[in-house]
């Protein structure tokens, strides 16, 4: 028989018939040496990670400052720029659409230009301008969009700073 150990248990080989075949046999000599062997550094480890954190986050408590209590209205005032379906999100979601909206109509300007000189000059009048009125209405929607564009960012802007400073006035 030949026996090879392993930590805590026995490997024994055992012929049967020919055949070789092996039993994991666990020593209870060894088992026992290891309850008592590792039972204390464990019992401090848990110990240690119970007691501690317990300790630093009683600091941690004590350190920060007092909150003040804010009412409904309050919380009503610093959610317009909070969160989905708030007229900070509205406000953000149009301005970002018009920004997309001045480089589409840009393209839309660039595009009927060359189209339309392009059609000017298989026509053999190169200088006139077959589209001019689609022209001047797409530039006029661009400068529209423009101006709304800096319009929707100021207002953006003017409602996180008038949410602070009243909130700051009523405190």
């Amino acid at each position: 028989m030949i026996v090879l150990r392993q930590s805590t248990n026995v490997l024994s080989w055992q012929p049967t018939n020919g055949l070789q075949k092996a039993a994991l046999v666990k020593d209870p000599k060894e088992s026992k040496m290891f309850r008592h062997k590792h039972f204390i550094p464990i019992v401090l480890a848990i110990a240690t990670l119970v007691v501690f954190p317990a300790a630093i986050g009683a600091r941690k408590a004590q350190r920060l400052p007092a909150q003040p209590d804010f009412d409904r209205e309050q919380f009503m005032l610093m959610n317009l720029n909070r969160g989905q379906d708030s007229t900070g999100f509205y406000l953000s979601g149009s301005h970002a659409k018009t920004k997309v909206m001045v480089k589409d109509l840009d393209k839309a300007l660039r595009q009927l230009e060359q189209v339309d000189r392009t059609y000017a000059k298989s026509r053999g009048k190169p200088d006139d301008r077959f589209l001019d009125s689609t022209y001047q209405r797409i530039k006029q929607a661009k400068q529209t969009a423009e101006q709304l564009e800096v319009q929707l960012k100021d207002a953006y802007d003017d409602l996180k700073v008038s949410i602070q400073q009243t909130l700051v006035l009523e405190n």
